[in-house]
């Protein structure tokens, strides 16, 4: 699928999935290049978005939780 498909699909903006593509991210997200044209197997799409569910959570659970949001309050 392309990534116009992929974005509607996905739910995901055609510029957030153009970074991951270009490798801007930490999860490079796994595509071919036909005839000048982006294109992405859904089943791997799949894979790779639980993947990097996993290594998020992963990263949450060594962190914590209160490290990764930023906080609403000012502090004193």
């Amino acid at each position: 699928m392309t990534l116009r498909e992929l974005s509607a699909y996905s739910r995901l903006s055609l510029r957030t999935l153009q970074r991951h593509v270009a490798g801007l991210t930490r999860w490079r997200l796994p595509h071919y290049r036909v005839g000048g044209k982006i294109l992405v197997r859904r089943s791997e799409f799949d894979g790779w978005l639980e993947q990097w569910r996993r290594d998020a959570l992963e990263l949450q659970l060594r962190v914590g939780p209160t490290r990764l949001r930023r906080s609403a309050t000012v502090p004193s």
